[in-house]
């Protein structure tokens, strides 16, 4: 599945999970559309985050199958960074959330030392990673006029982001060599 077809389907999960499948707005007879998604910055981020993890060594991510996620579930990585996304199109926050080892194999590589463990000297990193992936995929979308904010750090398994009744989600899980990381899409209604 390419990215583009990845994002169609998203917007159509999410869509659907709303106002049912084929749902038409009733003033109009025109399928019902609540959210929008702008294919450019979710390719942006995920072409930022493979770039990334390539530049710090971990060559083997694969993307899984993408699926809706309520986005009042909690995260399923362990070490989370969240940045929220406005433009004319979309609002909302996207997250990359790591498991215990693909974090350590990512970590391991930034920091030139095998990490084995969780620790307050390595989980100040998962700030850097991902202040690195999302300014790169800023560099890109700046000129779509998309607005991030400064990524925001959760450590530890459970964390949830608060989110307003209607928002809807979609979880893209990636694999790497060592283990698993999701990058997680949050639509809040317009």
């Amino acid at each position: 599945m390419t990215p583009d077809e990845l994002i169609l389907a998203m917007i159509k999960v999410l869509n659907a999970e709303h106002h049912g499948a084929g749902a038409k707005d009733p003033s109009t007879g025109v399928a019902a559309v609540k959210y929008a998604v702008d294919v450019r910055v979710i390719n942006a981020v995920i072409k930022a985050t493979t770039h990334v993890l390539g530049q710090f060594g971990v060559t083997s991510v694969t993307m899984g199958k993408a699926g809706p996620k309520s986005p009042h579930d909690p995260m399923l990585g362990e070490v989370s960074s969240v940045v929220d996304i406005k433009s004319a199109a979309f609002q909302g926050f996207l997250c990359v959330s790591f498991d215990k080892n693909s974090y350590l194999e990512v970590c391991s590589s930034m920091l030139m030392e095998e990490q084995t463990e969780l620790t307050p000297d390595n989980q100040d990193a998962v700030g850097e990673i991902n202040n690195i992936i999302f300014g790169n995929a800023k560099a890109e979308i700046s000129n779509f006029g998309v607005q991030l904010t400064v990524p925001k750090v959760l450590l530890g398994a459970g964390q949830t982001v608060t989110c307003p009744q209607g928002s809807a989600g979609m979880l893209i899980p990636f694999s790497t060599g060592k283990g698993n990381f999701y990058l997680t899409v949050v639509a809040i209604p317009k």
